[in-house]
């Protein structure tokens, strides 16, 4: 089985700052997500997941059980999230204030993960893909 828990620095941006844009995330999110250092750090202890999203000076933490639903606070808004683990894909499910679905869908393998942001507006999805340190 492939390890979850770890650090992974960003490899590739595919077309993530496009998607962010048709998706309707403001600019200024935006130029926050896409500048300076990005990585990710996952701690899994049993259902018990913990995710790090870091970009430029920001973190975004995310403190979850896997299949139960949870109040997250964000500085770009609130939502409800539900993660899910299926081997090595983890899936959050996310609704924010005003009724908006979003979904990560990340697929670990032994070099690192692939984040894909599929559209819900039409656009392209969008993908990062890191690289285990």
């Amino acid at each position: 089985m492939v390890q979850i828990a770890g650090k992974y620095v960003i490899k590739d941006a595919n077309q993530f700052v496009e998607h962010l844009k048709k998706e309707g995330v403001p600019e200024e999110r935006i130029k926050q997500m896409s500048e300076g250092e990005h990585f990710l750090e996952i701690k899994l202890d049993g259902k018990k997941l913990w995710i790090n999203d870091h970009h430029g000076n920001r973190d975004s933490i995310s403190d979850l059980v896997l299949g139960e639903e949870k109040e997250e606070k964000k500085s770009w808004g609130n939502f409800k999230v539900l993660a899910t683990l299926d081997g090595n894909v983890l899936t959050q499910k996310m609704q924010g204030e005003k009724g908006e679905l979003f979904t990560k869908i990340s697929t670990f393998s032994d070099e690192g993960v692939e984040v894909v942001l599929p559209s819900y507006k039409g656009g392209a999805s969008g993908k990062l893909i890191y690289k285990r340190e």
